[in-house]
C-alpha cells in the first residue's frame, strides 16, 4: 500500500516537472536511455573521433527530440533497430556514410536517424507476414537494453554465441563495439 501512495506521488511530482519544465525535463529512464543510445552510436558511426563533453551534450539533446514517449525502454529498442539498419546500408556499398552526429542525430534532417523511421516500419510491416524477419536485428537491439539495465558478463557470452549460432557476424561485431564503448570508453 504505501509503495503504490510512493509510486503516485512520483507521478505526480515528475508530472509536475515536465509542466514546468517542458520536454527539456527528463525523467531518469529516459535520460539513462539517451546517454546509452549515444555510447551506441558513438561506438558505431564514430568510433575514431572524439566529442567534447559540450558536444556531447548538444548531440544527446537532439537524441532527446526521438524520445518524445511513454516508454523509453521500448523507443530505446526501436531506435538501435533503425541504428542497426543505418549501419548495414552504409556497409552494404563503398562510398556511402554516416553524416556527422550533429546533422545524423537531428530529427529535421531526412537523410539522418529520422529517415531510418520509414525502414523501421517497413521492417516491422515485413514482420507481420514473416514473424522471423530479420529477428536478429531485434535480438541484438534487445540484447543491448538488457546490458544497460544490467550489466551481467554472463549474459554477454550468452548474447555473442547466440550471434554467432546464427552467423550474424555484422551484429557480433557492433555487439562488441558496443559493449567494450559502455564498459571502457563512455
Amino acid at each position: 500500500m504505501e509503495s503504490t501512495a510512493r509510486k503516485l506521488e512520483e507521478q505526480i511530482a515528475e508530472n509536475f516537472m515536465q509542466i514546468i519544465y517542458g520536454e527539456k525535463y527528463l525523467s531518469p529512464v529516459k535520460r539513462k536511455r539517451i546517454n546509452d543510445f549515444w555510447d551506441f552510436c558513438h561506438a558505431q558511426f564514430w568510433p575514431c573521433q572524439n566529442f567534447t563533453e559540450a558536444e556531447k551534450e548538444k548531440f544527446k539533446e537532439l537524441i532527446a527530440d526521438h524520445f518524445i514517449c511513454d516508454d523509453p525502454n521500448q523507443r530505446f529498442v526501436e531506435l538501435i533497430e533503425r541504428a542497426i539498419l543505418a549501419k548495414r546500408y552504409i556497409r552494404r556499398r563503398v562510398g556511402r556514410y554516416i553524416a556527422k552526429p550533429i546533422d545524423w542525430l537531428n530529427i529535421n534532417f531526412r537523410f539522418g536517424l529520422s529517415g531510418t523511421a520509414r525502414w523501421y516500419q517497413e521492417l516491422e510491416q515485413q514482420r507481420l507476414t514473416v514473424p522471423h524477419y530479420n529477428e536478429a536485428v531485434a535480438f541484438l537491439a534487445k540484447a543491448i537494453l538488457s546490458f544497460c539495465k544490467d550489466t551481467d558478463p554472463q549474459e554477454i557470452e550468452i548474447v555473442r554465441n547466440e550471434l554467432i549460432e546464427n552467423r550474424q557476424y555484422d551484429l557480433l561485431n557492433m555487439y562488441n563495439r558496443a559493449i567494450i564503448h559502455f564498459l571502457f570508453i563512455n
